[in-house]
């Protein structure tokens, strides 16, 4: 994806017609290294194989749309981040409906000069609903409340504790996950809407329970519970942001208890409530 100017694009062998490259951009700010802008990109836009010139990070925040690296095709949808060393090839395209997008560029000589430096991932990351997904989020809400002295502060923190993030995942073991372990995962990410007992689950793979929480933590940190919970709450907070459903009735199509039991755990995981929330996304979901 291609944001902005700031990132050099180098079309691929496979662009074959000229296509526009660019997002609109709604907002950009330029913050001690940090480049973030928020961007829109319309229906049926597709961009040819290009790199960047920095690391960046990009998050899914309305609409989505499929990302092709090394030959393999992402579908990413709100909640996704993606986060690419720099020259990494990929190409988008974008479907049917517009896409909103938080974009963050790590400019390695400015972070320099206030005593930073950008994380030695070498490889594309993707997640959902994790620790990357809710500070890309977080940050995107405070861009949008203009420009104060506690928007600055505020800014600072996020893209401090979104570099000690990527910090970690770049000092993870890049032992890859056994495929039984990522059959599991996948299990979870199709049904998490529905009841997900360990049991049940280790069984379904051929695992102890045990085994597959140790193992689970181990590769993807955090326990399946907590997995459950934030794609239910992404699930949820997609539904907030592109509709006007009521929120009780949200509560019960994403498996919570009750509106008081979701709206807790909606703010654990965002920061915010889900009227909060539905209000600062209004004019990301068009």
């Amino acid at each position: 994806m291609h944001a902005g100017t700031s990132s050099a694009i180098k079309p691929g062998n496979t662009a074959t017609h000229p296509v526009p490259l660019s997002g609109v951009e709604h907002k950009r700010l330029n913050f001690k290294g940090f480049i973030l802008g928020d961007y829109s990109y319309a229906p049926g836009t597709s961009i040819p194989t290009h790199t960047h010139a920095n690391a960046n990070l990009a998050c899914v925040l309305s609409g989505g749309f499929t990302e092709n690296v090394n030959g393999t095709d992402l579908d990413l949808k709100p909640g996704h981040v993606v986060v690419k060393p720099a020259g990494v090839p990929h190409s988008d395209h974008f479907g049917d409906r517009e896409v909103r997008v938080l974009w963050v560029e790590f400019d390695p000589k400015a972070m320099a000069e206030y005593g930073l430096s950008v994380p030695a991932f070498e490889r594309y990351i993707a997640e959902r609903s994790g620790p990357l997904s809710w500070l890309s989020n977080r940050l995107y809400r405070e861009m949008q409340m203009g420009k104060d002295p506690g928007t600055e502060l505020s800014l600072k923190g996020l893209l401090l504790e979104l570099l000690a993030e990527l910090s970690r995942q770049s000092g993870k073991l890049d032992t890859r996950p056994p495929a039984w372990l990522l059959r599991a995962r996948d299990h979870i990410q199709e049904e998490y809407l529905k009841e997900i007992r360990l049991r049940p689950l280790a069984k379904m793979f051929g695992v102890h329970p045990v085994h597959l929480c140790r193992e689970f933590r181990r590769h993807f940190g955090c326990t399946v519970g907590e997995l459950v919970r934030r794609l239910r709450v992404a699930h949820a907070a997609q539904i907030l942001a592109e509709s006007v459903m009521p929120i009780q009735e949200i509560a019960d199509l994403t498996g919570f208890a009750d509106q008081a039991h979701f709206t807790r755990i909606f703010k654990t995981h965002t920061g915010t409530t889900p009227l909060q929330y539905r209000k600062s996304t209004a004019g990301a979901a068009h």
